[in-house]
């Protein structure tokens, strides 16, 4: 049976923030969690955005998302990356806006039926 936590895997998920410090250190788990999020969020973006150029190694790169479009609960963004000198990538994201709940429970219906 597929559930919310078996099709995201979320015990293997949790299990991957493995503070190095002796205590429970509120700021490094924080720390590791924030940026395995940007890492995630990094890889879906190279996925739908159009890369246009190349970046220089340590040169500050800034994101804006647009909303462009909202179809009930489908939203459509317009995405720009830009280094300080160029736009290095481009593109058109489109999102759905799930309800737990209602996931779930159509993930048991799919299951049994």
């Amino acid at each position: 049976m597929v559930t919310y936590s078996s099709y995201l895997k979320i015990d293997e998920l949790l299990s991957l923030q493995q503070p190095l410090s002796d205590g429970p250190e509120h700021d490094e788990t924080l720390f590791i969690i924030v940026h395995q999020v940007y890492e995630l969020w990094f890889k879906e973006l190279l996925h739908e955005v159009d890369y246009l150029k190349a970046v220089p190694a340590g040169m500050r790169v800034t994101a804006t998302a647009r909303l462009a479009e909202v179809n009930g609960r489908h939203l459509t963004f317009d995405v720009e990356a830009r280094s300080a000198r160029d736009v290095i990538g481009r593109g058109r994201v489109f999102r759905a806006i799930v309800e737990k709940e209602r996931f779930s429970s159509d993930a048991a219906a799919r299951n049994n039926s």
